[in-house]
């Protein structure tokens, strides 16, 4: 403010031509200035423009503080949940099974020989014979006679055959009815029954040869006059078991059916619930000498067909 009110004055002052005065100012002044105020008074006037110095404070900047590291710790995070189980659908495989196709049938090939130039060209024919399927079973009726001493009886019996594919064995079950007359002249007659074994020697031919081996049994009635000692018997109270064997023939005419002969020895044994024995010994007045039995032996011969199926 002081410099501001000194500028005017100063200004009057060099303008009233006051002779030129050298000014000694502070070295710190801002504006000095020396004026001689008239010739009379003779006298100086010396103006000095001070100006406040100003004090420089100089404010030490603060430390810088250290660098803190900060570490931020942020909460766990919870486990995901596990994944929900996944159930695989069963899986359902549908096999189909298909049968395969039947074989085709054979079928006849030809084979054409060629010849040379100005021969005849022979024509030779091959046929492939379709596989028959061997028959299992059969029927078997037969006729048969029974002979032996004395004894004159025939009869009919029927027989269910099974034979395997084989063709050598052959398993028969069978039964049937014999009449006439037997060793004491009595009118006999017997229901049969029996199971018979067969081995076929060569079965791959049509002309087939076998033995046969069989069990079985009967049961009878006889009645009438004994030949020996003239009395009327009537017994129906007895039986027989019996076994065979023998050997016979089988001629195949075709697959279906078959012709058979064979001759079977038989031994049997009687039974009865009164205990008299079937033959007695007797001299030639007819008194019995004491021997009597009533095991007996014979021979049967058959002969029948077979149907087989």
């Amino acid at each position: 403010m002081t410099t501001l009110l000194a500028l005017p004055a100063l200004a009057g002052l060099l303008l009233l031509g006051a002779p030129k005065a050298e000014a000694q100012c502070a070295p710190d002044a801002a504006f000095c200035a020396e004026v001689n105020v008239g010739a009379t008074f003779n006298a100086r006037a010396q103006i000095r423009v001070r100006t406040a110095r100003r004090q420089v404070v100089v404010h030490r900047a603060p430390a810088p503080r250290a660098a803190q590291q900060v570490i931020i710790v942020a909460p766990a995070q919870p486990a995901p949940p596990p994944p929900p189980p996944m159930v695989q659908p069963p899986v359902v495989v549908v096999q189909t099974s298909v049968a395969p196709p039947p074989p085709p049938p054979p079928v006849a090939t030809t084979v054409i020989v060629t010849a040379g130039p100005g021969q005849a060209q022979p024509v030779q024919q091959t046929t492939v014979r379709r596989e028959r399927r061997p028959t299992n079973f059969g029927a078997h009726p037969q006729f048969s006679g029974v002979l032996g001493n004395d004894v004159s009886m025939g009869g009919f019996r029927m027989g269910f055959r099974f034979r395997p594919h084989n063709g050598h064995f052959a398993l028969e079950v069978n039964g049937g009815f014999f009449t006439g007359s037997d060793y004491n002249g009595l009118d006999r007659s017997e229901f049969s029954f029996g199971l018979n074994t067969y081995f076929f020697f060569n079965p791959q031919h049509r002309v087939q040869f076998y033995g046969v081996l069989g069990i079985g049994g009967s049961a009878g009635h006889a009645e009438g006059y004994d030949r020996y000692t003239g009395e009327y018997r009537y017994d129906d109270g007895f039986g027989h078991f019996n076994g065979e064997g023998g050997l016979g023939v089988e001629w195949r005419i075709s697959r279906w059916f078959a012709l058979n002969v064979d001759v079977r020895g038989l031994i049997r044994h009687r039974f009865s619930g009164d205990g008299q024995a079937e033959f007695v010994e007797r001299d030639l007045t007819g008194t019995p000498t004491g021997r009597e039995t009533n095991a007996s032996g014979g021979a049967i011969v058959n002969g029948g067909a077979t149907f087989y199926f």
